[in-house]
């Protein structure tokens, strides 16, 4: 049974519904949690937001030089695609030295809107070729990673 009186049960009750105390203070009438949610909302909303950008966005953390010669790439972090126009004359060769250490990468070779002259997707093992260019063009090297770690080096080589 309830050790209080009537009259303090009352009074109590009268408190909780205005949510007003001896001391002044109001709590908002959706209750502390409103408050909480307030402060705890944007941050948890820019946590998720930051996470998501870097596991499923666009990111790169390395470095990268590329001229109509050459497209050069060292990276910790490739989750993005990059590509580079390379002035090629018939008879020329696209060496290329792809380094894999992590995740994977799609890589093409392509003039314009013709058929690539090469195109691998999914690459996880390190390689080194040539191909050998039979028209002279402009050649759109690109090269997509996923999570990937490592290095890239497509150079024209003339004969």
């Amino acid at each position: 049974r309830n050790s209080m009186s009537p009259k303090l049960l009352k009074q109590l009750e009268k408190c909780l519904k205005t949510r007003h105390f001896s001391s002044g203070f109001k709590i908002p009438q959706s209750g502390i949690m409103e408050v909480s949610m307030r402060r705890i909302l944007p941050i948890s909303i820019m946590v998720v937001l930051s996470l998501f950008l870097n596991a499923c966005g666009y990111y790169f953390e390395g470095s990268r030089l590329g001229n109509d010669s050459g497209l050069v790439m060292e990276y910790k972090m490739l989750n993005k695609t990059d590509s580079q126009d390379l002035t090629v004359e018939a008879g020329d060769i696209i060496h290329a030295e792809i380094e894999v250490e992590g995740g994977q990468l799609t890589l093409k070779i392509q003039k314009g809107d013709e058929l690539p002259v090469y195109e691998s997707a999914g690459v996880k093992s390190s390689d080194i070729f040539d191909i050998e260019i039979k028209e002279s063009g402009i050649y759109t090297v690109t090269v997509t990673g996923k999570r990937a770690k490592g290095s890239v080096s497509f150079t024209v080589e003339s004969e």
